[in-house]
């Protein structure tokens, strides 16, 4: 069985405060500064054509 923090389909839904007090969600203790920067970058790329409809 998958406990209710694994287990996010209804975040947008239901809300943050269903699955954290603290407003963590996950495990930031696997997070890093490459991993951050990958993130981002994909952020980035992904974007440009939403930026692009807007103006």
């Amino acid at each position: 069985m998958t406990a209710l923090v694994d287990d996010r389909r209804h975040l947008l839904t239901t809300g943050l405060a269903r699955y954290t007090e603290s407003g963590v969600v996950g495990r930031p203790s696997l997070a890093s500064a490459r991993k951050g920067r990958v993130v981002l970058a994909s952020l980035v790329s992904s974007f440009g054509g939403c930026l692009s409809a807007l103006k």
